[in-house]
This record gives structure tokens, sequence and C-alpha cells, in this order.
């Protein structure tokens, strides 16, 4: 160890050794400031009062003198670092790398008694996480648990300042952070973590909100124990009254996250989703909302489909039948007629052609935009097939828009294929037939 150490010190005294020489010969010259940026060469000294930025892109410095009427910092400058003039880079003063130098060699008369006298006592197989003043992350959620405790009462009544805003966020995202593990999120559960932080939804700070839900969201994905507490919470109904209340697309956004979170692949979440009206308020969006709450509607109405297909084509024995049956109580297909998701699907479809099939029309409003619908009628062919063959303007839209395809797109590319195949998939969920090329 002591020989290691040695020998760690001797190589950096060299290094510092090389760059002191380097430094030296790219420095010669001082950098000469005018009205205009001019690149500062590498390593060259840049006298004190000069705006200064770094382009992290390019790799490039620049610099120049003051405005004679603007002493702020420039905040324009795209992809620019842009430093106060107090903060300029000093003239050459090397006395810091003397200094480092002359301790690191005092290090190597010290290390034979520093080296001797940290490590010969330690046991190795006595060493634990607290010898090392090591924390576990359930020491951690602990404590943000004791601190949340602080802020009970400001967090349900909404009386919070400033200042107890932002530590809340600072919680809520060291939150966010250690949920993504699976213990941490089932021991966030076990200590009623979910309806202490669902408490905030009422709240009318948006930005406390949106934390709350992405850590929400972050808890109960892909975990069954903590849906399973959430639904205890009657969480479902709270981020679908949100969802249908608030007006702030942020929000509606990550509520949408954390709905989606919780009931994929959990059947009982989406009985609870389907029983309060979940499909009529998604059927709603699709009629009157942003695209971005649009789009994520559509997934996750479309990973609900593929998610009740994969389960009937799996191996036919009594727990999938039972798991069938679970699916077929939830009656996910017919509160999507009942809603007339179907219609208002295919209404938002032909609303973005405007009997203007182009490939200006599909620029303009948003291919992907255009292919998450594509695949929301394709998973829901099965069920809207009817809608679909009976509304002769999306008959004519899918028609034109592969004739379209035909004549400008001879030449493939990842892009174009995605969408021809799409347009394929969705004929043949029309007319009953399969399209081997458009």
């Amino acid at each position: 160890m002591k020989l290691f150490i040695l020998k760690i010190i001797v190589s950096l005294l060299f290094i510092i050794d090389y760059f002191t020489i380097i430094n030296c010969k790219t420095n010669n010259s001082i950098f000469i400031a005018t009205n205009e940026w001019k690149v500062v060469n590498k390593g060259q000294p840049i006298p004190k009062g000069l705006h200064v930025r770094h382009n992290f892109q390019t790799g490039i410095t620049e610099a120049k003198l003051m405005d004679d009427d603007n002493n702020s910092v420039i905040k324009n400058e795209k992809s620019d670092l842009v430093l106060h003039p107090e903060a300029a880079i000093s003239d050459g003063d090397d006395t810091p790398i003397n200094e480092l130098k002359r301790k690191l060699r005092n290090m190597m008369f010290e290390a034979d008694e520093s080296s001797d006298n940290k490590y010969q006592h330690i046991n190795p197989k006595k060493v634990d996480k607290k010898s090392l003043n090591m924390t576990t992350d359930t020491e951690i959620l602990t404590k943000i648990f004791q601190e949340l405790d602080i802020y009970d009462e400001s967090l349900k009544t909404g009386n919070l300042t400033a200042s107890d805003v932002d530590f809340v966020l600072h919680l809520f995202n060291e939150l966010e952070y250690l949920l993504h593990q699976i213990d941490n999120a089932q021991i966030f559960a076990k200590k009623n973590g979910i309806p202490k932080i669902s408490i905030c939804l009422n709240l009318n700070n948006d930005d406390i909100k949106i934390e709350a839900l992405k850590v929400l969201g972050t808890a109960v994905q892909s975990n069954e124990k903590v849906q399973l507490k959430a639904l205890d919470d009657n969480l479902v109904e709270k981020l679908l009254n949100l969802l249908v209340n608030s007006d702030k697309t942020d929000v509606k956004s990550k509520c949408m996250f954390a709905l989606g979170a919780l009931v994929r692949q959990c059947i009982k979440a989406q009985k609870i989703l389907i029983e309060n009206n979940g499909i009529e308020v998604f059927s709603k969006i699709l009629q009157n909302d942003e695209q971005l709450i649009q789009s994520r509607v559509m997934k996750l109405v479309s990973d609900l489909a593929v998610e009740r297909e994969t389960i009937k084509h799996t191996e036919n024995d009594r727990n999938s039948k039972e798991i069938i049956q679970q699916y077929d109580d939830t009656e996910f297909e017919k509160y999507l007629l009942s809603s007339n998701y179907c219609n208002h699907l295919l209404t938002l479809l032909l609303n973005k052609f405007d009997n203007d099939v182009s490939i200006n029309s599909i620029n303009q409003n948003n291919q992907e935009f255009i292919e998450i619908i594509f695949d929301n009628m394709i998973n829901l062919s099965s069920i809207c097939k009817v809608n679909y063959q009976n509304n002769n303007l999306l008959i004519n839209v899918i028609k034109n828009i592969s004739n379209l395809f035909n004549e400008k797109y001879n030449q493939q590319s990842d892009d174009t294929d995605d969408f021809k195949n799409r347009i394929i998939q969705l004929q043949a969920s029309i007319f009953n037939d399969s399209h081997d090329e458009l």
C-alpha cells in the first residue's frame, strides 16, 4: 500500500511539471481585447474586466471589451457560457501549482507513517457500511420522510412559503431518484408514502403537483405491491379527478404518466379506471385537448388493448383462463364503444387532413402524431372495425394516403417504411385483406 501511494504521488508530480512547462510555452502572449468578439487561444491569459464566453459545442473561447452602456451578463448567446467580468481568468499566477507540488512532496515523506497508522487496525472481516460512513437507501428514505413530516400541515392547507416550496421540490426529486428501485418503492409504500404524496394533488401550486405526480408514477411503475397500496389510497380516482379538472398541459401530461404507470399490467386498477368513467374521460380528450395529452391517451389505450390480446394468446391453462376472465370482467371493449371512442378517434384523424391528403398536410400535422393515431386504430381494429368500414371518408383518406406514398416515395427509408407499414396494417384491418405493398 505504501509503495502504491508513493507511485501515485510521483506520477502526479510528473504530470504537474509537464503541464507547467506546456502552460509556460502557450501563455507567452497576453490576450489583446477589442470591442468585437475575438478567439482566445488555448492557455492564453485573459486580463480582468472582459466579457468572456465559451461555446461548449465548438470548444471555442472568445472575449471582448465591456460595452460602455451595459455591464450586465449577456444572456442571449445560444450555447455560450458567459462569465461575469469580476470572474475573468486571472493573469498567469502559478502559485497554486507550486503550492500543490510542495504539498505532494510533503505527502511523500508522510505517506509511510500515515498509511501504516490508517490501515493497520482495519480488520476486513469487520468492515461494514456504518464503519465506512455509508448511508443506505432506507436511511435516506427515512430522513426524507422526517423532513416531509415537518411540512405535513402546510401541504394539507397549501400554506407554503417560497422557500418551503423549493425544499419540498428538492425532497420530491430525491424521492423520485430512489423510487426507480423496486425495493425502495415498496419501502416507500409501507411507510404510507402514497397518501403523504397524493395529498399534494389538491394544492394550487402546479410545480409541487407535477413533482408529486412524477414521484407517484415512478413508485407504482411495474411494481404490483405498490400498485395495490395505491389502490387502497384511491389513487386512480384522484388522478382521474385531476385530469378532468386541471387546465394545465404539464399537469395533465404528468397525470397521464402516473395513471398509465398505475393501470398497466394491473387488472384491478383497470377495472377501477373503467368503472369511474375513465374511458369516457379519454374519449372527451380526443374531442378537445392538447395534442400531447391526446397522444398519451392513445398510447395508453393501445397498450391496454395489446395487453388483452397478448393474454388471449397465452397458453390455454387454468390460470390464464382465470386472468382472461378478469380482463373480460372490466368490459373494456363495451365502454370503448359506448363512449364513442372509436368514432372520436376517426374524427381526430380526418380533421388532420380536412379533405387535403398531401405531403404538406402530413408534415404540417406532425407525422409522428398521425402515426400514433394509426397505431391506436390498428390496435383497436377488432373492436372498432365496424366504425371503420362504415366511414366512407376514412376509406377515401386511407386510399389517398396509400396512393400518395406510392407516387412520392418510391425510394425506401426507415421513416417512410414505418409509415407505409402502418397504412398497410390499417388497410388490412378495414378491408379484411393484406397488402404486400402499397
